[in-house]
């Protein structure tokens, strides 16, 4: 392979990078991420631009020929660090890019020996999968990205119940949404604050599956933005909820 170079991506980087990890990306469930939406060049160059550590994500580009030929995105958890994204240039997969990315990711985090490695992976990405599988890393759990039905939301609960709910950091979510297409805010109900995510113009992004068994606030979600729909990405399986992707949670110990 012709000399590679692996470093941490510039601000100047960003609509490469962009354009790789899309082209990674069946069309159809590129709306599911926030590299579907209209901003995340703008996002990208602001996160390249800050210092390294200012921020959780370690993002690197490998370079061949001075061409961006990967993108890697590492987080540093609590637990152990997370792979967000990983994507290599079709003209450069099965030639160790992704191998050495990955590395460099992690010498770059620098987690402590012993901590989980943990992605999520499509389902039907087979080659993926399998390499994952290759570099030592373990099935963990079956999760899916799912639509909350309509019937979910058909009954509003009663006034006091829905008084209660309390939308918090909204101002500033609008400007970031108005900036970038994507945003979060948090909703308060009973002592819990839950972190509501939104994509593009289509969905109010949530992650916590005891939020879906609190009718108060997803009508308060659903008041907010009628024209949204409620995407939840995690685990287990419910006649309210339609599967649109289907993903495998994997980990490796370091």
């Amino acid at each position: 392979m012709r000399p590679m170079t692996i470093r941490l991506a510039a601000p100047e980087d960003a609509d490469a990078v962009v354009a790789l990890i899309r082209q990674s990306f069946r069309p159809q469930d590129l709306d599911l991420t926030i590299y579907g939406c209209a901003g995340i060049s703008a996002y990208l160059h602001m996160e390249f631009a800050l210092p390294r550590a200012f921020s959780a994500s370690a993002y690197l580009v490998a370079v061949i020929e001075d061409r961006i030929a990967g993108f890697v995105e590492m987080r540093a958890g609590e637990s152990g660090p997370y792979l967000n994204y990983i994507a290599t240039s079709p003209a450069w997969r099965g030639a160790g890019v992704g191998r050495e990315m990955l590395a460099a990711a992690l010498r770059e985090i620098d987690p402590p020996a012993g901590s989980e490695f943990t992605l999520d992976v499509f389902e039907h990405n087979q080659i993926a999968l399998d390499w994952y599988r290759r570099s030592g890393f373990r099935s963990l759990e079956r999760m899916a990205f799912w639509c909350v039905a309509d019937g979910v939301l058909a009954q509003p609960p009663c006034g006091t119940l829905a008084e209660r709910v309390r939308i918090l950091d909204l101002p500033q979510a609008d400007a970031t949404h108005r900036a970038f297409g994507f945003s979060s805010f948090r909703l308060a109900d009973r002592g819990r604050a839950f972190t509501i995510g939104r994509l593009g113009e289509r969905w109010f992004r949530v992650t916590e599956g005891e939020l879906l068994r609190r009718p108060e606030v997803l009508h308060a979600l659903q008041s907010l933005d009628p024209h949204r729909e409620i995407l939840f990405h995690g685990a287990g399986e419910t006649a309210d909820l339609s599967p649109l992707l289907w993903s495998i949670r994997m980990g490796r110990q370091l």
